[in-house]
């Protein structure tokens, strides 16, 4: 047991290194922005949409079928395939000689990208038992945390110092690399090799009935999608709220969002994760139990930040930190909770042959209303807000958004008896 595991690990190794590196191209194109308005001559809205609902729409959308060839085919393969496809598309892109060109490639990207996480997710929910998977998920989500410090920090500096299209040419060289280190290292574990595969004559949209029939499974994923409007509204619009009402500069915001609340974001996933496999041992409520803790309490500490009075603030070295990001990095520990322990439950819930597929749906519906809903309804209320609170109506707005959570926590508390109950007659039946 003790070798299978430690294989386990290093599976598990491998499989973040792909996440972090195609993960890093997202960071990578954020700080080349404005390189790449220049030389192409467009406008911010263009970009926006590019790189903002479309790339979000096409991701989440590919991923149900990625997600149902992924339960149909062996799964190392086809995360080292995507991984090769990945790297093409995004050599084409840096090599691209119209903005058109690189908006094809980014869209390609995306649908392929689509379909690293449910494939991931499903081949760890295999190599780990179900005491160890939350946790063994937690560090395989950790990975898009250190893909930000790297895409923006190295990312960035290679995009002052050498070009935008030195920078993506060199991503994909790595990528290039480890698509050769997958090759040889990344095989199906041996003793899940023969696992069924077949999913039969059921055809796609008989899948997803089948999947949304999951008991709790629904409500779960309703509930994921609900957090996930608070979550990436925070991830998109706290850095710009540090500079409105506590006047930091863009540069100091950003050191903040990504050192301070990024890095307690990573402890909160691992801390979550551990956590819930300890406690499921005397309840399986606890895998919804853990969410909601985090969730109510980030809740709480959230509407602090937002809320906290300006012009409090305690000096390091010539810099200036607001005593409200104490808050801000309690909500960014604590929100991230729910993230592995409800990815776990949604492969401890789906039967072997659609455990992609289901990890997929649980993915749509965080993506449609995290990115596709949450940062766009906080800037239309923040709008509606700014003839009344003026430089101040973001933090209202975010304020308001963070009650979403308590939609979020309400399913969540529906799903959890069902959830238990349905586990514990699979034991039953095992």
């Amino acid at each position: 047991m003790s070798s299978r595991l430690n294989q386990s690990y290093w599976y598990l190794a491998i499989i973040i290194l792909i996440y972090m590196v195609t993960f890093s191209g997202r960071q990578i194109l954020s700080v080349s922005i404005e390189s790449i308005k220049l030389e192409f001559q467009v406008s911010d809205t263009l970009i926006g949409v590019v790189t903002g609902p479309a790339f979000a729409f096409i991701f989440a959308l590919s991923g149900l079928p990625m997600g149902r060839l992924s339960d149909r085919i062996n799964r190392s393969k086809m995360i080292v395939i995507i991984l090769g496809i990945w790297t093409f598309l995004s050599t084409l892109g840096a090599l691209a000689g119209s903005f058109w060109l690189l908006i094809l490639s980014r869209m390609g990207i995306a649908s392929v990208e689509a379909g690293i996480n449910p494939t991931s997710m499903s081949l760890i929910s295999d190599i780990f038992p179900p005491e160890k998977r939350s946790f063994a998920i937690s560090l395989y989500t950790v990975a898009p945390t250190i893909s930000a410090v790297v895409g923006l920090g190295i990312g960035g500096w290679l995009v002052s110092t050498q070009g935008w299209r030195f920078t993506f040419l060199a991503l994909s060289a790595c990528a290039l690399l480890l698509t050769i280190a997958s090759i040889i290292w990344l095989k199906e574990p041996q003793h899940i090799k023969d696992r069924e595969k077949n999913i039969g004559d059921v055809n796609f949209f008989e899948s997803v009935k089948m999947a949304w029939k999951i008991p709790s499974f629904k409500w779960i994923a309703l509930a994921a999608g609900l957090t996930s409007i608070a979550g990436y509204s925070f991830g998109m619009w706290s850095s710009v709220f540090l500079v409105r009402s506590h006047g930091l500069s863009i540069a100091q915001s950003g050191a903040v969002g990504g050192l301070l609340f990024g890095l307690t974001a990573a402890a909160g996933t691992l801390t979550g994760g551990s956590l819930c496999d300890r406690l499921i041992k005397r309840s399986q409520e606890w895998q919804i139990g853990v969410p909601i803790i985090g969730l109510a309490i980030s809740t709480i500490v959230g509407i602090i930040y937002f809320q906290f009075p300006t012009d409090t603030y305690f000096n390091v070295g010539d810099n200036k930190i607001p005593y409200a990001v104490f808050f801000g990095m309690l909500y960014s520990f604590f929100n991230v909770w729910w993230a592995a322990p409800i990815y776990a439950a949604a492969t401890h819930l789906s039967p072997n042959n659609m455990r992609s597929f289901t990890l997929a749906i649980l993915s749509l519906c965080t993506i449609l209303l995290g990115v596709g809903v949450g940062p766009l309804l906080v800037g239309l209320i923040s709008d509606l807000l700014e003839p009344t609170f003026t430089n101040h109506s973001l933090r209202h707005a975010m304020t308001i958004i963070l009650f979403t959570q308590l939609l979020g926590i309400a399913f969540f508390f529906k799903s959890k008896k069902m959830y238990s109950t349905h586990i514990n007659q699979q034991k039953l039946t095992e």
